[in-house]
């Protein structure tokens, strides 16, 4: 099986790393082809490309990922992921997204 192109959105350096080898030994299914850590390097990888699974952070250091989801076609993220620590306070953002 082709593993899974996928872009990873998170500014914490420390949860980066735990995720990072979460889906090392845990997912060898998903190939992170790339790292952002803001709203602007993400919005320039999907520009750039398409990816079929996007793990997104909410709350970046120039904004929320919910910014990029409106200016890129939703086909550029494939199946969405929302990881973040502030859980229900973006409930209904995150329903309306609909993310898998």
């Amino acid at each position: 099986m082709k593993p899974f192109k996928t872009l990873i959105v998170e500014d914490n350096k420390d949860t980066l790393e735990e995720l990072l080898e979460y889906i090392k030994y845990d997912k060898p299914t998903l190939e992170v082809s790339c790292i952002a850590e803001n709203c602007s390097e993400a919005l320039d990888a999907l520009i750039e490309g398409t990816f079929e699974i996007s793990i997104l952070d909410i709350e970046l250091p120039d904004g929320r990922c919910f910014d990029i989801l409106s200016k890129v076609p939703r086909h550029k993220f494939g199946e969405i992921v929302f990881f973040t620590k502030y859980g229900g306070k973006y409930i209904t953002q995150l329903i309306d997204a609909k993310p898998i």
